[in-house]
């Protein structure tokens, strides 16, 4: 078996990031995830000099 998924550097590393795929959120785990984010994302502007780099 071959580590091709970005980050393993051995077979059994591939094997448990495929297995994470598995998991399932509730959608108050996502809309908690997404408020996360948000503390970062929504003070962010849309100045052109922050995203043409």
């Amino acid at each position: 078996m071959s580590s091709d998924i970005a980050g393993a550097r051995y077979p059994e590393q591939a094997l448990d990031n495929a297995l994470a795929a598995q998991i399932q959120f509730s959608a108050v785990q996502l809309a908690e995830i997404d408020a996360i984010g948000r503390i970062i994302t929504d003070n962010l502007d849309n100045s052109q000099i922050m995203w043409n780099w």
